[in-house]
């Protein structure tokens, strides 16, 4: 993962002043950049899931749902090991 960035200067010389929880997904972000001086503000949000972790998804506190592509990507998979536990249906020729 890459740092963030300045948005007065460009440099990656952020440093996080103070960081305080909102909810378990949400985080209010005060920072400062090391090069140019400039004070920000912000917010950093968890809005979905891109994997299952260890925890069953009932226990997460944060309840995030899987991200489009996750979703795509598990029904994929899950049509896969389908199609590999179905019996093959090629017609056999009867030749030893």
């Amino acid at each position: 993962m890459t740092a963030p960035t300045c948005p007065a200067c460009g440099e990656s010389a952020l440093i996080t002043r103070t960081s305080r929880a909102q909810s378990a997904a949400t985080r209010e972000v005060y920072a400062q950049c090391k090069v140019c001086g400039v004070q920000l503000h912000g917010w950093i949000e968890w809005t979905s899931r891109l994997a299952d972790g260890l925890l069953p998804p009932d226990m997460h506190r944060a309840k995030l749902p899987m991200s489009p592509a996750a979703e795509r990507q598990r029904a994929f998979n899950m049509h896969r090991a389908q199609r590999r536990s179905e019996p093959d249906k090629q017609l056999q020729l009867g030749i030893d």
